[in-house]
């Protein structure tokens, strides 16, 4: 609740979020197919393409951008 009562008198700033994710990288004993990333904030979520690691090819470009439109309030401290 206390949270609530201290965004009613704080600034609202609408900022755009980008997270890029540009390769995962991981060892596995098996192949793993059907691999996603999913970008979550609240209650959206954001899922990437599906991908396969195996042994032999461990590294995976998958160059995916998750975007975000989200409000922020300014604190009474100066953070958000």
């Amino acid at each position: 609740m206390e949270k609530f009562f201290s965004r009613l008198t704080a600034e609202k700033v609408m900022c755009s979020i980008f997270l890029c994710v540009h390769n995962v990288d991981a060892q596995v004993p098996q192949p793993l197919k059907d691999i996603t990333i999913m970008f979550i904030r609240g209650p959206q979520k954001d899922e990437s393409y599906k991908f396969k690691i195996t042994p032999q090819q461990p590294l995976i470009d998958i160059n995916q951008t998750f975007r975000r439109e989200s409000g922020f309030y300014v604190a009474k401290e100066g953070g958000y």
